[in-house]
């Protein structure tokens, strides 16, 4: 299978579409799943409140967004490749994070949830077959591929790495 196309996802998504190289599935889990599992497990849980700046989130609440956003992707994904026809709704970033709640939770606990996340992904996300992978929909009145979403859950993920590195001086 190509590549995925533009035409597949909306335009705002680019940025995490173009992190995540490969033109497959098998391709993309096989480049990131490890590197992701074994960064977020690496993590120093002594910078885990650490915030780079007044105003931003700790890395704990960083490694919960990457987490929430990541099951709204694959419900996405999901969604798509079961055929449903309705709009699925878009999601407030922002909101998520200010009900998450990270704060009350241990760092291990987030990176096992994240590792455990990941692979399940990996399993739903390797059981989709070609005609579902190109199956589209509607999500926040954008037509969409089930595919487009796979590409977008480690792309994202990969962008807050990147973050975390940057920024937060997070090594991995």
């Amino acid at each position: 299978m190509s590549r995925i196309e533009p035409s597949e996802y909306n335009a705002h998504f680019e940025p995490y579409v173009s992190m995540a190289k490969g033109s497959s599935v098998s391709e993309l889990i096989a480049n990131y799943s490890e590197y992701l599992i074994d960064f977020v497990k690496h993590m120093d849980e002594q910078k885990a409140t650490h915030r780079y700046a007044p105003g931003k989130w700790d890395v704990k609440e960083v490694l919960q967004h990457i987490i929430d956003m990541e099951r709204v992707f694959a419900y996405r994904a999901l969604s798509l490749a079961r055929g449903v026809k309705d709009d699925l709704p878009g999601v407030d970033q922002n909101d998520f994070a200010a009900q998450h709640r990270s704060n009350r939770r241990a760092f291990s606990d987030l990176q096992e949830e994240f590792e455990a996340m990941r692979a399940d992904h990996n399993i739903l996300f390797r059981s989709f077959d070609q005609v579902a992978l190109m199956t589209e929909g509607l999500v926040a009145q954008n037509r969409t591929t089930c595919r487009s979403w796979i590409y977008i859950s480690f792309g994202h993920a990969l962008y807050h790495v990147q973050i975390l590195k940057d920024r937060y001086e997070i090594l991995g």
